[in-house]
């Protein structure tokens, strides 16, 4: 399994995509996982910029491994002009990875519990939405991973709301999105991805301060990153992406909005040593 940088933190701190994929390149990483926001929203960037992306990606011998699309927040709204409105931005997310020759796209911070909305409608909501756009990314050959996030405002919240939405929809190109720190703040270990056996295809590496969702440095609090890392190989997570022709990447998922961040290459330089030296199941 492999390590890929997220161009999250990159965007961030003021650098361009271009600049992102160079100094991945630089400390040995392949594969690159772009965040639907800043300058990698394919709604506001421009066909220049994407050619850019796509010549550096080349350049570099950098692999575009996932599409995060970050602001998939109105896939369960009560308003169907919302849930339109969402569904054209996930499509062009799915567009872009494509052109970058990417084949996972990833809904992420989706499915919002709506104030005043039963949540069993909300629900509803958005089970249609992912069967929506699932279908429609099965004709581009995509393969749609899902986010469990661990706050109470989410509709998918926990591994076991997860499994259920999953099981509800039942498409093949769907599969749930490991994010190890995520699970580390439900307090699901790895067991809790036994039934997901076979359908594993990426990752990401997040380390929270607690109950904080910190997306710290990589190795600062304690997250069983090994653990985790060995059930998914257990699980065949090698053997699922041989057969869907991608590699097996885990992204490092680090910084917030409100991380104080004194240089980009020190939080992927630290975050790179401790995953070489503490956990031996990826590699660069």
């Amino acid at each position: 399994m492999y390590i890929a940088s997220q161009s999250y933190i990159f965007d961030r701190t003021g650098h361009s995509l271009v600049e992102g994929i160079k100094i991945s390149a630089s400390r040995g990483i392949r594969f690159f996982d772009f965040s639907s926001n800043r300058h990698s929203d394919p709604s506001t960037m421009q066909p220049g910029d994407q050619k850019d992306v796509a010549k550096a990606l080349g350049d570099h011998g950098v692999v575009a491994s996932q599409m995060l699309i970050i602001m998939a927040d109105g896939i369960a709204s009560s308003s169907a002009a919302a849930r339109d409105k969402n569904m054209a931005y996930m499509k062009r997310c799915a567009e872009f990875i494509r052109a970058m020759g990417g084949r996972q796209a990833l809904i992420c911070v989706g499915g919002y519990r709506e104030i005043g909305v039963a949540p069993e409608r909300s629900w509803v909501h958005m089970l249609n939405s992912i069967t929506e756009y699932a279908e429609w990314a099965a004709k581009m050959e995509l393969l749609v991973g899902v986010e469990m996030e661990p706050h109470v405002y989410y509709l998918l919240s926990n591994m076991d709301h997860l499994y259920r939405a999953l099981q509800e929809i039942g498409l093949p190109n769907l599969y749930p999105n490991v994010d190890i720190g995520h699970m580390w703040m439900t307090r699901e270990g790895p067991e809790y991805l036994d039934r997901f056996a076979g359908r594993l295809y990426h990752g990401h590496l997040s380390d929270h301060n607690g109950m904080a969702h910190s997306n710290s440095v990589i190795g600062t609090n304690g997250v069983p990153f090994s653990d985790y890392l060995k059930k998914c190989l257990e699980l065949g997570i090698a053997e699922s992406c041989r057969k869907a022709n991608i590699e097996p990447v885990f992204s490092m998922e680090i910084s917030q909005d409100d991380s104080a961040i004194d240089s980009v290459e020190n939080w992927i330089d630290r975050s790179i040593a401790y995953l070489k030296k503490n956990v031996p199941e990826l590699s660069l």
